[in-house]
């Protein structure tokens, strides 16, 4: 009697997927927090964006 065949994955086409080097030779850093400051907010603003990033 013949053996089944070993399932092998069909293949569709290039993969998405991205090594880890890849992508952390992409990665760029932070900025320092000074550069991160949002300035001009109001306090309704600050709370608001605040609450939308706790919220995330």
């Amino acid at each position: 009697m013949p053996e089944p065949e070993a399932h092998r994955p069909v293949s569709y086409g290039p993969t998405l997927e991205r090594s880890r080097e890849d992508v952390l030779e992409a990665a760029r850093p932070l900025p320092p927090d000074e550069e991160m400051v949002i300035d001009g907010l109001t306090e309704d603003q600050e709370r608001l964006f605040l609450a939308a990033i706790s919220d995330a």
